[in-house]
């Protein structure tokens, strides 16, 4: 069931097709949804640096200047560059480019839903997730 959601979850927009595609409140595109960053170690990624996504993350993080969700950047494995959240950060979040038995629907991946702008979106909906 949870591999249908996640496949479901890319058609409704959770993909790197998709997010360029943005719209903001008013019907603007939004502008720099995914945005280039080094990582610890110096690699180049990719991650989402939409509204209710940090916002999302600057809560479950504690960190008011967190600046961008990262995307799997495991290229060649399987996964879909750029269209999962990085799997060493979000272990079993629905979203990620793998499965596990405790996958969850967490407020990550519905900040990114409701900022395609395509829908109404209630966070509060949202599996507790928790990380580490």
């Amino acid at each position: 069931m949870m591999v249908l959601l996640h496949e479901v979850t890319h058609a409704l927009g959770f993909s790197s097709y998709w997010f360029p595609k943005f719209i903001d409140e008013n019907g603007n595109s939004r502008n720099n949804t995914v945005i280039p960053f080094a990582a610890a170690n110096g690699q180049q990624q990719q991650g989402l640096a939409t509204p209710n996504v940090l916002a999302f993350a600057r809560q479950f993080y504690g960190c008011d200047s967190w600046y961008v969700v990262p995307l799997e950047n495991d290229i060649g494995h399987g996964n879909s560059d750029g269209s999962h959240f990085e799997r060493t950060l979000y272990f079993n979040e629905v979203m990620t480019g793998s499965t596990s038995t405790d996958m969850t629907f967490s407020g990550f991946t519905w900040s990114v839903l409701a900022d395609s702008g395509w829908y109404g979106i209630d966070l509060k909906k949202a599996d507790v997730f928790s990380a580490g």
